[in-house]
């Protein structure tokens, strides 16, 4: 299993920081609410919607990031709570979000705590394929259409090694 302290043991390049094309041409105008960035790593997608004045809360497994994260979080001035937790022992912070984010994370025993939380939007982002990453990390072909059953697909598509989802739960 990979060491996440360590590698998020020093502060993150600049380009690690750039949010999601996909996340920003999607979610860029919506009007801010509360936001969960799951796996969120440095928190490059927490940022980003912490800085269009959503209220972001991010969890991740990796002390070291979740420090980084909270620091530059309060540098900045946003509003932004991370949790140090470890997805497979532990459930994902109560309630119902505004907009959930997931990238480049694949637990699929996640998918129906994923799914209970969306209170407005799920986005998310990940690998179909890899050349270096266990299939048990991958997408399967059409996987995300069918992964969250009470949300409707507005996008969905596999392109470029990558599985990208946005679904919204109907009020």
């Amino acid at each position: 299993m990979r060491d996440w302290n360590e590698a998020w043991r020093h502060a993150p390049s600049p380009a690690r920081l750039v949010p999601s094309d996909f996340l920003v041409e999607r979610v860029g105008g919506w009007r801010p609410g509360r936001a969960l960035d799951v796996a969120a790593g440095a928190g490059r997608h927490s940022l980003y919607l912490a800085s269009l004045g959503w209220s972001v809360t991010a969890v991740d497994r990796s002390t070291a990031a979740m420090a980084w994260l909270a620091a530059e979080a309060r540098g900045r001035g946003c509003d932004l709570t991370t949790r140090v937790l470890d997805l497979e022992r532990a459930p994902l912070p109560a309630g119902r979000f505004d907009l959930v984010v997931v990238c480049r994370y694949l637990q699929r025993s996640l998918f129906a705590a994923l799914e209970e939380r969306v209170g407005g939007a799920l986005w998310y982002e990940t690998f179909v394929s890899h050349p270096t990453m266990s299939p048990r990390f991958l997408l399967r072909p059409g996987e995300l259409w069918t992964a969250f059953p009470s949300l409707r697909v507005e996008y969905c598509s596999e392109e470029g090694g990558l599985g990208r989802l946005l679904a919204w739960r109907d009020r």
